[in-house]
């Protein structure tokens, strides 16, 4: 029986592959073209037509966004990001959970499922079908700016639309959420939270939020940005797994579902994070190479300066650059001393230094303080947030000065001080509305009061002793920052208790037994309650960016620790011991990646990927590899769902493996082939059924997970399916072009006498003669090129680099 028609196993209907290919994809382009128009208008400000009260109401609305959108330019300004030049670089991010991949497909409420990359946060937000979702990110990595810009997007379309659905941005920073003594941590705490502290000091401001609450909730136009879950105070100082965490994440739970259709973003660091909530999760990427470049050249620097920057990113394989906070202190310290750091684990300490220092004539004469005593200071209130645990991160001055007597401070008063150092931006307050003393005081960004605090424990010797920063979550993120900010002398002797702890934990390290009445004879490695987990989540982030500085010893203690775990473990334990496992010795690691890559399942897969910036280098073996994988997995691929899904996975990778031009390389060969499929689906019609089932089982089976040991065929499969489109195409492009000679030459001969020439001499002149020989040459040219370039596109799909004429002649001569 001949197979005319291939079947669609997702969605169980049957129909012609051309059909669906090309004039179903021509009306689909069509709509989503249509989509974006009427989504671009609405969001243009061009007037709507309404009644006189609706637009009065509109009126009230844009005034009202206008103050939150100043409140947010405001409270940029008071952190200093104007200054530190990021706030124009949109955030690129990875989401999971339901979306749209397009306009068309919101409009049609049809959702994908699963991991992909998005070019900007407001994206992500506008597509997800989700109502809450989480925003991770690394410290440094712009989760709070890219949380204000979003606010900031969104307040700035509501002021010049006219759409009465318009969704308001209501930001709200939770390290000021204190509930009193016996409260009980629920929906309400945060509505009244929200109501409190929208916008201290402004009643009408305050008076709009609570006149439009109900009307704005049930028609879900509140827009809810929370901020800073880990800052909040009983978070900050709570043991990790704390009951108290879960019933902060709770809370916020409880209160976005009792808001109807409203939605709501909430950002933390994902340690103390809201790890109790299901939502669905957002994580700010590292910078690529593209916003690298970008984030230069909104520095502002001279041509010399960004040469002095570039060449000092190529020299140092430290992946600092990659993060939005370090680059860009990178590019100041450039700026103002027009040579490269000696360090750059002290950018930080470093740029708080010239703060201090910044203006110090205007600052001696306006407080009577030098750039000594303003970081002497800041480090003695550094150091009292950390300590105390009855105070959040952004107390009022009132509460400081209860802890902490003006006669400790320099210079003998402490208002001085905090406002000295909110002049250099080294700490901000609040909105000038409150009162002096209930105004409260923050630094500008967390990671200033914790490399304060570093610097004061690294220069206090025994202050705190390695066991207690390793072992003692309290301490825990001074210890990242620690690992991540001193020399390496400093550091030394955690590494070496690191190394003591870990030998101790191996040695105690024991399989449990399932329970009987399941065999008794299973066993699995207990990780929920194992202390090494934490030490080695603690080495991992603190030396992510100096692998050269991991002593052999440690490595080598962590491979004593985790390969029994791999070899005597489940699937599950290989997971945990890649996720952990990032220090292990070079050639474990690269060897548990690479099986990961190749057999675990998706979860197992993406964490491997994320492993893979811990190797250094990455050994060519791997690289390519990885290459040849990424390229197997792109070509095929026809939904917009699973491209989105390969680029998030491939954004985690280093920029050394080149995946976005292998990516983009295979998506083009996708693009190119589509016309193709329309011809050679007609041709199958008609070729014997034996030749049509073949081909067809090879399509179904180059789009089906199957078993790993398949998997490679399958591979094969896509590659020879993808060859024989272009040559079915690049057969069929001659055999037209003969048969329309043939033709031509055939009503030649009709109209010429054959009295003096052989038929063959004839055709010889009408060929050589023709008028139309050029055009035959040119397209002969134009045909030959083609194929060349399909041919490159095929054979260089797996090279990490850009495919130009001076790579080819490479190629060819071997140089």
């Amino acid at each position: 029986m001949k197979l005319d028609v291939m079947t669609d196993f997702n969605t169980k209907k049957s129909r012609k592959p051309w059909v669906r290919g090309n004039i179903g994809g021509f009306f689909t382009s069509l709509l989503e073209g249509g989509a974006k128009v009427i989504d671009a208008y609405k969001k243009s400000g061009l007037p709507l037509t309404f009644g006189k009260e609706k637009k009065a109401q509109i009126r009230r609305r844009q005034n009202f966004c206008k103050v939150i959108n100043g409140d947010l330019l405001t409270l940029a300004k008071a952190e200093n990001w104007n200054d530190q030049y990021f706030t124009d670089l949109e955030a690129e991010v990875e989401a999971e959970g339901g979306y749209y991949a397009t306009l068309l497909d919101k409009m049609r409420k049809r959702p994908s499922q699963g991991l992909r990359k998005v070019s900007s946060l407001i994206s992500a937000i506008e597509l997800s079908t989700e109502t809450a979702l989480l925003i991770v990110g690394q410290p440094g990595s712009g989760k709070s700016v890219a949380l204000r810009h979003l606010g900031h997007q969104f307040a700035e379309r509501a002021i010049k639309s006219d759409d009465p659905e318009t969704l308001i941005p209501l930001y709200i920073n939770l390290k000021e959420l204190d509930a009193t003594q016996g409260a009980e941590i629920n929906a309400d705490l945060i509505k009244q939270f929200i109501l409190d502290n929208i916008r201290r000091g402004d009643a009408d401001t305050a008076a709009y939020v609570k006149d439009h609450w109900n009307d704005y909730r049930e028609r879900g136009i509140w827009f809810f940005l929370f901020d800073s879950f880990d800052e909040i105070p009983e978070v900050l100082h709570a043991p990790t797994e704390s009951n108290v965490i879960r019933q902060y994440a709770e809370a916020i739970r409880q209160f976005l579902e009792g808001m109807s259709s409203c939605r709501g973003v909430l950002a933390s660091r994902e340690f103390k994070g809201p790890n109790a909530l299901s939502w669905q999760k957002i994580r700010i990427l590292p910078l690529s190479e593209d916003r690298q470049e970008q984030l230069i050249e909104n520095s502002f620097l001279e041509p010399n300066q960004k040469s002095i920057v570039h060449l000092h990113m190529a020299s140092n394989k430290s992946s600092l650059r990659n993060n939005p906070l370090f680059l860009t202190l990178l590019c100041r310290y450039v700026k103002d001393n027009n040579q490269p750091p000696i360090n750059d684990h002290d950018l930080l300490s470093g740029h708080i230094d010239r703060l201090a220092r910044r203006d110090e004539d205007y600052i001696q004469r306006k407080y009577g303080l030098t750039s000594g005593q303003l970081i002497e200071g800041a480090i003695k209130i550094a150091v009292l947030f950390a300590e105390n645990k009855n105070l959040s991160l952004a107390p009022t001055q009132t509460e400081i000065a209860a802890e902490l007597p003006s006669k400790f401070i320099p210079g003998g008063n402490l208002e001085n001080m905090l406002s000295a150092l909110q002049d250099v931006k080294i700490g901000r307050s609040d909105v000038q509305e409150a009162r002096a003393g209930d105004r409260r005081f923050t630094f500008s960004h967390r990671r200033y009061q914790e490399t304060l605090f570093v610097r004061h424990l690294a220069r206090t010797v025994n202050y705190l002793t390695p066991y207690e920063l390793l072992t003692d979550t309290r301490w825990r993120e001074y210890s990242v920052t620690l690992l991540q900010t001193q020399d390496l002398a400093t550091i030394e002797p955690m590494m070496i208790e690191a190394a003591r702890l870990i030998e101790e934990y191996a040695v105690n390290s024991v399989k449990v037994s399932i329970i009987q009445e399941l065999g008794g004879n299973l066993e699995y490695f207990n990780w929920k309650d194992d202390p090494a987990v934490s030490l080695l989540s603690i080495l991992q982030e603190g030396l992510e960016r100096r692998l050269n500085d991991i002593p052999e010893i440690l490595s080598y203690k962590i491979g004593e620790l985790l390969c029994p775990r791999w070899t005597q473990g489940d699937r599950y334990d290989q997971m945990m011991v890649i996720k952990y496992g990032g220090l292990l010795p070079q050639h474990l690691l690269s060897e548990y990646i690479g099986l990961a890559i190749e057999y675990g399942g998706i979860e197992m897969e993406s964490i491997a990927f994320q492993r893979i910036v811990f190797l250094n280098p990455i050994p060519d073996t791997v690289a390519n590899w990885l290459r040849m994988r990424l390229s197997h997995e792109a070509i095929g691929i026809k939904k917009q769902a699973d491209i989105l899904r390969l680029e998030a996975l491939a954004a985690r990778l280093p920029d050394a493996i080149g995946a976005k031009y292998i990516i983009g390389r295979c998506c083009l060969l996708n693009r190119l082939r589509r016309p193709i499929g329309f011809v050679r689906s007609i041709l199958l019609n008609h070729l014997s059924p034996s030749i049509d089932t073949i081909i067809n089982r090879a399509r179904l089976f180059s789009t089906t997970e199957l078993d790993p040991l398949v998997l490679k065929n399958v591979k094969r499969i896509r590659l020879l399916n993808l060859i024989m489109d272009f040559v079915t195409l690049f057969s069929l492009i001659p055999i037209l072009f003969l048969c329309f000679i043939i033709g031509y030459i055939n009503d030649q001969m009709c109209t010429n006498t054959l009295t003096d020439k052989t038929e063959i001499g004839v055709i010889y002149d009408i060929a050589i003669n023709s008028e139309h020989l050029a055009s035959y040459g040119f397209l002969a040219i134009v045909y030959i090129i083609i194929l060349i370039y399909i041919a490159s596109l095929i054979g260089f799909r797996s090279v990490g680099s850009e495919i130009n004429t001076s790579y080819i002649f490479g190629c060819l001569t071997g140089w």
